[in-house]
């Protein structure tokens, strides 16, 4: 009788196949549940970064309409200024989405900015009256010698008219290009109001444009300034005085409010640029030769 041949358990034929680890059903249900785990997983994240990206665009479309709405209602303690929201909030807004790295078409913007501070408001203004401002007081064809030269009211005018082309010339900046673009429109301004091409760079002293410029960059910080001035000038009668210390004051109010550096440079070259057109003012006052606004 011929008898299969036994093997030993560690010895195997040639070309039999190594015997491999048995796999039972329940093993092979275990791995497809596994699997399919991970796939239900990496759903679901992928669904919860879905869901994330839609809430954000929801929150920056929110914050550009709540934007608008304080431009449109003058609420400043409310404004959430346009350097804090993201590139879409600021196409919502009206911004091109360029800044000024990107793209340098939008320095035509500078000159343009210049051009709109060298308006004469307070030459047109007195003109209206039969005064030249430029032979009347100071001389300075600002609201302050209009102040003494046409009383208050017509002083309001012109400061109004001034505060209005800086606000503009920083606005269409800000709208136009974003932040930066805006100080250097509203430092355009200034130096458009100081040194009018079209006056023989014989201007103003930048007080109330800078103002304007500043309640577009900086609109918390602005109404501070104001009532600053407002508050010396009354006192003490001497508009130059309060200029000088609310001008002094705006570069500490930004370090006070934690603005970023670019900034604090930006407003403090502007009012180093202010206080040396005040220059024959400080030398008056210290002689205590300043005239009142009362005073011609």
């Amino acid at each position: 009788m011929c008898r299969r041949p036994m093997y030993h358990s560690s010895i195997r034929p040639k070309n039999s196949p190594a015997p491999g680890p048995r796999r039972s059903s329940s093993a092979s249900a275990t791995v497809t549940s596994m699997y399919s785990f991970v796939n239900s997983s990496a759903d679901a994240s992928g669904s919860r970064d879905s869901s994330r990206e839609i809430i954000r665009s929801r929150e920056e479309r929110a914050n550009a309409r709540r934007t608008r709405s304080c431009w449109s209602s003058g609420n400043s303690s409310a404004f959430i200024r346009p350097d804090k929201l993201s590139a879409s909030s600021d196409r919502e807004f009206g911004c091109t989405g360029c800044s000024v790295e990107q793209s340098s078409t939008v320095w035509f913007l500078v000159p343009i900015a210049y051009v709109l501070g060298t308006f004469p408001s307070a030459i047109l203004v007195a003109r209206a009256y039969g005064v030249d401002i430029a032979t009347y007081g100071s001389g300075n064809p600002g609201a302050s010698n209009v102040t003494r030269a046409l009383g208050w009211r017509k002083g309001v005018w012109v400061y109004f008219l001034d505060a209005t082309k800086g606000a503009m010339a920083a606005l269409m900046g800000l709208v136009l290009s974003g932040l930066p673009m805006a100080y250097w429109c509203g430092a355009a301004a200034i130096v458009g109001h100081m040194f009018p091409v079209f006056r023989h760079f014989r201007g103003g002293k930048g007080v109330a444009t800078g103002s304007g410029v500043l309640l577009v960059v900086q609109p918390l910080l602005a109404p501070l300034a104001v009532a600053l001035w407002w508050i010396i000038t009354k006192l003490t009668g001497k508009a130059a005085l309060g200029s000088v210390i609310a001008v002094a004051f705006v570069p500490v109010g930004l370090i006070w409010e934690g603005a970023p550096a670019w900034e604090f440079v930006a407003v403090a070259g502007c009012s180093a640029l202010i206080l040396v057109k005040h220059w024959s003012n400080i030398v008056r006052m210290i002689r205590r030769e300043e005239h009142s606004l009362s005073e011609n």
